[in-house]
């Protein structure tokens, strides 16, 4: 056999494994992704349209750029969002997305953390859980859950937020931190698919 032919012949074997072996990551990363979205606690904003997840820390000043750039999409029901609030980036962090978690309407606890969120400092505008205005068992249980969140963003990869997380065609997606550009691609990703 020509070495030509040979080289050729391995090129397309090659070619062939390395289209299967990336396959078999895209069903794990899938399976993967699935598995961590299933162990977190979140709230949904939104009525319809299809949805993501995101991954959202309260003092994350790109997670609160996020947030208001989804919010008019969401008002329009192109989109939900399942929201899955984490506390890492400061001390204050996971008081807040627990007391998130902990609210009797936890969409105008966020909205209110989003509205009052101090672009200068970069914290969010939640003052954090208070026990004694919620009770100590939910306040137990919200932390509970909030790190229960943050066990399962630090197991899809890192801890970073926002992270965005969204299906199509069968296929789970992620990306951290996305630009603007970035959110515009999985934008038309998500509304496209068929």
């Amino acid at each position: 056999m020509p070495v030509i032919k040979k080289i050729l012949i391995a090129a397309a074997l090659t070619t062939s494994l390395s289209a299967a072996a990336q396959s078999v990551a895209t069903d794990r990363t899938t399976q993967k992704i699935q598995n961590r979205m299933r162990e977190t606690t979140g709230f949904v904003l939104g009525f319809s349209g299809p949805e993501i997840g995101l991954f959202m820390d309260p003092n994350s000043a790109r997670s609160h750029a996020l947030y208001e750039e989804l919010v008019p999409i969401i008002a329009r029901n192109r989109l939900r969002a399942y929201v899955v609030p984490v506390g890492y980036i400061r001390a204050g962090s996971l008081s807040k997305a627990a007391a998130e978690m902990a609210a009797p309407n936890v969409q105008a606890a966020i909205a209110k953390d989003e509205h009052d969120f101090d672009v200068a400092t970069g914290e969010g505008g939640s003052p954090g859980l208070h026990p004694a205005s919620v009770g100590k068992r939910r306040a137990a249980e919200a932390i509970t859950l909030t790190k229960r969140n943050n066990h399962a963003l630090k197991s899809l990869g890192k801890m970073e937020t926002p992270l965005v997380i969204w299906e199509t065609h069968g296929k789970w997606r992620e990306q951290y931190r996305p630009t603007v550009a970035q959110m515009a691609h999985i934008m038309r990703d998500i509304l496209n698919r068929t």
